[in-house]
C-alpha cells in the first residue's frame, strides 16, 4: 500500500476517489505506447526495366505529328513555293495584261437630251459623227448616222415630248448600239418600203431592219424607246486578238 503524501500546511487535501480521472500516461511510454512511422527508403524496390525508360504515349504522337509535318513541308509545300517563285513574273504580267484589257472591254457609253424638234435630226447627226471618230469607230459613221436621223425622224413626227439619244459601243460583244427614247407609248409606226429605191427620206423603219442587225421597241415609264444594233467586226478582230494574248 503507497502511503498518500502528506499536504502542506495551510492548503485543504483533495481526494480522487470516485471521479472518472485517470493518471496522465504519454503515448510515447507505457505497455501501449505505439511504434514510430516508418520513412520510405530511397531506394528503388526493383532493378528499372525497359518499360519504365519508354516515352509516355503523349510524347510519342507528338513526335510522330511533328514527323509528319515535316515531311508535308519538305515534299509539298517547299516544292509549291519553289514553283510559285518561279512563276511569279509570268503571273504578274499576265495580270498587267489581263487589267488593261478590262480597261479597254469597260464599254463607251454617250447619251443627249434632245428637242422635239426638226432641229433634232441634225444635231443627232453631229453626235454619231463625232463620237465614233473618238471611240475608231469611223468606218461605221455613215450607217449609223443614217439609221439615227430615221429614227430621230420618226420620233419627232408620230411622237411627243422631249427625246433622249444614246448610244453605246461595247468591244466584247462586238456591237454598236443606239437608243431613241420619246415620251409617246404607242407602238412606231409601221412603214410600208419606198415607191424608189433612189429615195432619201421615208423608208423609216423598213430601212433600219434592212441595214441594222437587229432593231426593237419596248415601252418605258415614260413612254417607249426604239433602239437598233450594229455589228463592229473590224474592232472586235483587234479586241480579239487582244483576247487571244492574254
Amino acid at each position: 500500500m503507497v502511503p498518500e503524501p502528506e499536504s502542506r500546511p495551510g492548503t485543504a487535501r483533495r481526494s480522487t476517489a470516485g471521479t472518472d480521472l485517470a493518471p496522465y500516461v504519454s503515448p510515447r511510454s507505457g505497455p501501449h505506447a505505439s511504434a514510430p512511422e516508418r520513412q520510405p527508403s530511397p531506394l528503388p524496390l526493383r532493378p528499372p526495366t525497359a518499360a519504365d525508360s519508354a516515352p509516355p504515349d503523349r510524347l510519342v504522337m507528338m513526335t510522330a505529328l511533328r514527323t509528319r509535318c515535316v515531311a508535308v513541308r519538305e515534299g509539298v509545300l517547299l516544292p509549291l513555293c519553289r514553283l510559285l517563285g518561279r512563276q511569279a513574273a509570268t503571273v504578274a504580267a499576265r495580270v498587267a495584261q489581263l487589267a488593261r484589257y478590262l480597261r479597254r472591254a469597260r464599254g463607251k457609253v454617250v447619251s443627249q437630251r434632245l428637242e422635239s424638234h426638226v432641229r433634232a435630226v441634225p444635231q443627232a447627226r453631229r453626235i454619231i459623227r463625232t463620237e465614233l471618230a473618238r471611240w475608231g469607230l469611223a468606218e461605221h459613221v455613215e450607217i449609223a448616222e443614217l439609221l439615227v436621223s430615221e429614227l430621230v425622224t420618226n420620233a419627232v413626227q408620230h411622237a411627243w415630248g422631249p427625246l433622249q439619244l444614246r448610244m453605246s459601243h461595247s468591244p466584247v460583244d462586238r456591237t454598236l448600239r443606239c437608243d431613241v427614247a420619246d415620251g409617246c407609248p404607242a407602238a412606231p409606226p409601221a412603214d410600208r418600203p419606198p415607191a424608189r429605191a433612189d429615195e432619201d427620206h421615208g423608208r423609216g423603219l423598213h430601212l433600219v431592219d434592212q441595214l441594222s442587225t437587229r432593231w426593237g421597241a419596248r415601252h418605258t415609264a415614260a413612254g417607249k424607246t426604239v433602239w437598233f444594233e450594229l455589228r463592229t467586226p473590224g474592232r472586235a478582230r483587234r479586241r480579239g486578238d487582244l483576247r487571244r494574248r492574254i
